[in-house]
């Protein structure tokens, strides 16, 4: 009622989000949230090239996200677990299994 922010993330708190989804996957196409302005294809692909093979990147600059697929989910959770929560100039990066359509 105050307007006070009275929650804060606990000590060791684990981004799980990005991992709720892994049992199962049957693709290993990953969203990414939350991109810096600026961000191009080539600055996006070598971000998360570290991670394994890339088939394919898209970023939309307008909205500030991304999608980056891997040849195995393996390598796309590994991308999960090492970016998820991520400050990259300045802004959080939000990383999660893409939802399939």
């Amino acid at each position: 009622i105050t307007g006070e922010k009275t929650w804060a993330r606990p000590i060791g708190y684990d981004h799980v989000a990005g991992r709720r989804v892994a049992v199962g996957q049957t693709h290993s196409n990953v969203y990414v949230g939350g991109l810096p302005v600026g961000t191009n294809e080539f600055s996006f692909r070598s971000l998360f090239s570290r991670f394994g093979s890339i088939v394919s990147t898209k970023v939309v600059n307008d909205l500030h996200y991304g999608f980056v697929k891997y040849t195995s989910t393996a390598e796309a959770q590994k991308c999960i677990d090492a970016m998820n929560g991520v400050a990259v100039n300045g802004m959080t990066l939000q990383v999660r299994f893409a939802n399939k359509q």
